[in-house]
C-alpha cells in the first residue's frame, strides 16, 4: 500500500509539475488542447463518479448481508465517501465558478 501511494503522488506531482512548466512558457490557453482547468474539471468529475459507483456498490452489498442475518452496523466507508464526496463538489464548483 504504501509503495502505491508514493506512486500516486509521483504521478500527480509530474502532472502538476507539467503544467506549471507550460504555463511558465507563456503560450495562450487557446493553443492547448487541455488547459489546467479542464484537466481539474476531467479528474474531479471522474473521482466522483467513482466515487459514487462504489457507494452504491457498498450499500448494496450491505443490503446483501442484512438479508443474511448480519447485524448492521455504522460504516465509516460511507462516512469517508460522504466527507470526500463534499470536498469533490466544492473543489468542482470553484474550478467551474472561477472559469
Amino acid at each position: 500500500m504504501g509503495s502505491d501511494r508514493r506512486i500516486d503522488d509521483q504521478l500527480w506531482l509530474t502532472i502538476y509539475k507539467f503544467f506549471q512548466f507550460e504555463e511558465g512558457r507563456g503560450l495562450a490557453a487557446t493553443h492547448r488542447l487541455l488547459t489546467p482547468r479542464d484537466f481539474a474539471l476531467i479528474m474531479v468529475s471522474i473521482g466522483l463518479a467513482s466515487l459514487l459507483l462504489a457507494t452504491i456498490a457498498h450499500r448494496r452489498d450491505v443490503r446483501y448481508l442484512e438479508t443474511g442475518g448480519a447485524q448492521k452496523r455504522c460504516s465509516l466507508a460511507e462516512l469517508v465517501a460522504g466527507i470526500v464526496s463534499v470536498f469533490g463538489l466544492l473543489v468542482l464548483v470553484s474550478t467551474i465558478v472561477r472559469g
